[in-house]
């Protein structure tokens, strides 16, 4: 009896060895065009192993932006109620600045965006082409725009990262990008090791 049950146990081992490859997937991003209209990225994902199934692409990106608030109330001694604020907004995260009061702030918001490239997207190649982009980005918690109501405006994309994910939301590839605006356009590129110096 103990001898079936190793024997099982064993056959069990190794057909779960012999799926897991079978299961692997690799992706690689590329051919990225980047364009304004929050932040949009349109490319190709590459399947380097395994067969191609639907796959999460997901946008996560920072910058600054002018803050407008609208319908402020006429407590003039505040100077949280300038007409404009200069804030960082960030996908990485959300953190108030402790000092609400300055006409120049910096603080974090989240602006991302996702889309889903299904299998039968790919052609037989294992190339798939995608189209995401970040919705508007949303003020923490804790800004405050007195009375009024903050309208942010347009936004000065400083950096981007694209991940991919599998239907298990286990991530496969990301690629970071430092982004310049240039002639009413914005430019991103691969992120080097150097860039974080």
């Amino acid at each position: 009896m103990q001898r079936k049950l190793i024997a099982i146990a064993t056959a069990l081992a190794l057909i779960g060895v012999s799926v897991l490859p079978a299961l692997a997937i690799g992706v690689r991003i590329g051919g990225v065009n980047w364009s304004l209209g929050s932040l949009v990225a349109d490319g190709k994902l590459k399947i380097t192993e395994g067969h191609p199934e639907d796959l999460h692409v997901i946008l996560h990106a920072e910058g600054d932006a002018e803050v407008t608030c609208s319908g402020d109330d006429d407590d003039s001694d505040d100077d949280r109620h300038s007409a404009q604020q200069r804030v960082h907004v960030t996908a990485s995260g959300s953190t108030s600045d402790d000092d609400q009061h300055s006409a120049q702030q910096r603080v974090h918001v989240t602006a991302s965006g996702s889309t889903i490239v299904p299998a039968g997207d790919f052609n037989h190649r294992g190339v798939g082409r995608f189209h995401v982009e970040t919705g508007a980005p949303e003020l923490p918690d804790g800004f405050h725009c007195g009375e009024g109501t903050p309208v942010v405006g347009f936004v000065s994309w400083s950096s981007s990262r694209l991940s991919v994910e599998d239907v298990h939301n286990v991530e496969l590839t990301r690629q970071e990008y430092v982004c310049k605006i240039k002639h009413g356009g914005v430019n991103c590129r691969p992120k080097q090791r150097h860039d974080d110096d």
